[in-house]
C-alpha cells in the first residue's frame, strides 16, 4: 500500500496492504499445545489419555464414539474446549498433576482457533519458505517525496525545515526528497553545460569504484547509501521530467483539481503530482501547505487556506478512487496541534485570532483499510478537553501501521544501543474501531 500524508502545514500518505493476521497454527497454537498438551494427547499411544489425539487434524477430528476432540467451527461441541474450561479436576486439561496450566488468554485463543475452523499446518520445517507478496517499488523515483506549498491565507508565515522529512534514526537513504516549485523539480537534476548523459555515467562509475574501495576499508553503511543516492539521482534525470509533465492529463481531470492546478508550487499542483506519484508506486508522499497560524485576521486568512485546499483535496480522493488506487492508498490529513475555541486578541468582526491548543484537535484518514463514514472521539461543549474515545499520537501511529499490515509492537529499529519503537513502550495499541477489519 502507498501512504499519502497531508498536514496542516498540510500532509499526504502512500502505504502496504494488510490487516492484523488471523490465528496461525504454527505461530500461535502449535507451541502452546506442544508445551502443555502433546505429551498426553500427541503421537505416542503409550502416553495418550482419554483417547484424545490433538497433534494433527485427522486424530483431532476422529469420531470417538459420539464425541470428537475438535469439531472445527464448533468449540462448544469440542472435547478439547470442554476439558480446558471444566472445573472438574479429573477431566481438566492439562491435568493438575502435570504442573502445567493454561492462562485465560491461552484458553480464549484455543477457543477462537477452533471457532475459526481449527486449521492445522504442516510443520514449518517441511514447508518451503514463501516470499511475501509486497507491492511494487519504483526504482527510478525516491521512496519518499515531499512537496511544499505556500497558502494564500497567510503566505509569509510558518517556515519549514528540511529536518522535518529527514531520516531521523534511520539510514539516510530513507530521508525525503523535496520537489521544488521553481527551476528544476529537484536540485541539480539537469547536467551542467558541457556534460552529456554518457559523461555523467562515466563519472558516477568512477566515483562508485572509489566509494566501494573506501567502504571495504571502514565498513560505513552511509557510503552504500551515498552510492545508491547517486544512482537514484541519475535515474531521476529521466523519470522526474516525465512525472512532472502533466500535458498527458485529460482536461476534465485538470479541471477537477481547480484553477491553480497548472501553477507550480500550489497545493492543487502538488495534489495532482501526488496522484501521479502514487500510480507510479512511490511509497510515501508528503504534502506541506503553509499558512495556518492564524493568531490574528483569522476570518480572511482561514478562508484563503480553505480555498487553497478544499477542491484539490476532494479531487485527489476522487481521482485515487476512480483509478482503483484508494483501496491501497492511505490518505492522512493532520496538523501539529489544535486551536482554541475562543478568541485571541481583540474581538472584532474582521480581526481576531485563535491561539495554539494541544489538548484536542482533529485528524482524518481515508482509504487504505480505514472504516469510512465514521467520527471517533468527542470533546466537551467548549472543545477544551476530550471526554470520549481519546486517541494518543502513539495509538494513531499504531493504527496507521496496522492499516499498512505492520505490527507496531514488532517494528523496532536498533539505535544507540536501544530497540526503538515508533509507538513507545507505554502500552498504546491499535484503535480497531477505525479499521474496516477489526481483528
Amino acid at each position: 500500500m502507498k501512504k499519502l500524508w497531508i498536514p496542516l502545514l498540510a500532509t499526504l500518505v502512500v502505504a502496504i496492504d494488510g490487516m492484523a493476521a488471523s490465528i496461525s497454527y504454527n505461530r500461535d497454537i502449535r507451541p502452546l499445545l506442544s508445551d502443555k498438551c502433546f505429551y498426553c494427547h500427541g503421537p505416542d499411544p503409550d502416553h495418550r489419555k482419554a483417547k484424545l489425539r490433538i497433534d494433527n487434524s485427522e486424530g483431532a477430528t476422529r469420531d470417538l464414539g459420539g464425541y470428537r476432540a475438535i469439531v472445527p467451527g464448533k468449540p462448544n461441541e469440542s472435547e478439547l474446549i470442554s476439558r480446558i474450561f471444566t472445573d472438574d479436576q479429573d477431566d481438566l486439561m492439562p491435568p493438575p498433576d502435570s504442573e502445567k496450566s493454561l492462562t485465560s488468554a491461552e484458553k480464549d485463543l484455543l477457543r477462537r482457533w477452533v471457532a475459526e475452523g481449527a486449521e492445522y499446518q504442516a510443520h514449518w520445517s517441511f514447508e518451503l519458505p514463501k516470499r511475501a507478496n509486497l507491492p511494487a517499488v519504483n526504482h527510478d523515483l525516491p521512496g519518499f517525496v515531499v512537496m511544499v506549498s505556500r497558502g494564500t491565507g497567510r503566505p509569509n508565515c510558518q517556515p519549514l525545515y528540511d529536518r522535518l522529512w529527514g531520516a531521523g534514526m534511520l539510514p539516510s537513504k530513507h530521508q525525503g526528497v523535496k520537489f521544488l516549485s521553481t527551476g528544476d523539480p529537484v536540485l541539480y537534476l539537469s547536467n551542467p553545460k558541457g556534460i552529456d548523459r554518457a559523461t555523467r555515467r562515466r563519472q558516477l562509475d568512477e566515483l562508485a569504484t572509489l566509494n566501494r574501495h573506501r567502504q571495504a576499508q571502514i565498513g560505513d553503511p552511509e557510503i552504500s547509501a551515498r552510492i545508491a543516492q547517486y544512482e537514484m539521482a541519475y535515474r531521476m534525470q529521466m523519470s522526474v521530467p516525465e512525472l512532472t509533465d502533466t500535458r498527458d492529463e485529460p482536461q476534465h481531470v485538470l479541471d477537477m483539481y481547480g484553477p491553480d492546478m497548472n501553477k507550480r508550487g500550489t497545493y492543487a499542483n502538488s495534489c495532482l503530482l501526488a496522484r501521479r506519484l502514487a500510480e507510479r508506486d512511490v511509497r510515501f508522499i508528503q504534502l506541506y501547505h503553509m499558512g495556518w497560524d492564524q493568531h490574528f485576521t483569522l476570518p480572511k486568512q482561514i478562508s484563503g487556506q480553505c480555498k487553497d485546499t478544499d477542491q484539490p483535496t476532494a479531487a485527489l480522493l476522487r481521482d485515487l478512487k476512480q483509478r482503483g488506487l484508494l483501496d491501497d492508498t492511505l490518505v492522512i490529513w493532520s496538523g501539529e496541534f489544535g486551536r482554541m475555541v475562543y478568541c485571541q486578541g481583540k474581538l472584532t468582526r474582521e480581526n481576531y485570532g485563535r491561539d495554539h491548543h494541544p489538548r484536542c484537535f482533529t485528524t482524518w484518514l481515508a482509504g487504505g483499510g480505514i472504516k469510512p463514514g465514521i467520527s471517533y472521539g468527542v470533546t466537551d461543549d467548549f472543545s477544551y478537553n476530550i471526554v470520549e474515545n481519546p486517541v494518543h499520537v502513539n495509538e494513531l501511529n499504531a493504527t496507521i501501521l496496522a492499516a499498512l499490515g505492520i505490527d507496531h509492537k514488532s517494528l523496532t529499529v536498533k539505535f544507540q544501543g536501544l530497540d526503538l519503537r515508533l509507538t513507545g513502550v507505554e502500552g498504546h495499541d491499535v484503535v480497531r474501531d477505525l479499521l474496516k477489519t477489526a481483528s
